[in-house]
């Protein structure tokens, strides 16, 4: 008897995680790795490339922030949500990590990086990671 409890639970879970292997994979349409970076320095500076996130020199106690846009280009609502990693994302704040997206409309996200006042000079790098689910 235990042992076909023990097989009809491990049958039960094997069946949650694949539908919600299944459930995700369908859904999720985008996911998007943008690079990022930091340089804490004495001096302000910034760099207005597109290629990644680049917040430019920023002083010990001070902090820079960059907007960026996104669009819907879908016909149905998106779910977005915002993931950072590496050494950044102790310095890093984002207004609304997760949100949702109407077709063909626009949301800008404010991204802050924010240098402590004891921080040393360094260069600082991570990543950011946007998924982008249909809901």
């Amino acid at each position: 008897m235990r042992k076909k409890k023990k097989l009809a639970l491990i049958a039960l879970l094997l069946l949650f995680i694949l539908s919600s292997f299944i459930y995700l994979f369908f859904n999720i349409k985008e996911i998007k790795i943008i690079d990022m970076k930091v340089n804490v320095s004495d001096r302000i500076g910034f760099d207005v490339t597109t290629s990644y996130l680049n917040f430019g020199n920023v002083p010990p106690g001070s902090s820079s922030k960059r907007t960026i846009v996104i669009k819907n280009h879908y016909d149905f609502d998106i779910a977005l949500y915002i993931l950072v990693f590496g050494k950044i994302k102790n310095y890093v704040k984002i207004d609304k990590p997760f949100f949702i997206i109407k077709p063909d409309e626009k949301k800008g996200i404010d991204i802050t990086v924010k240098v402590p006042v004891d921080a040393e000079k360094q260069e600082i790098r991570g990543k950011a990671v946007i998924i982008i689910r249909r809901i």
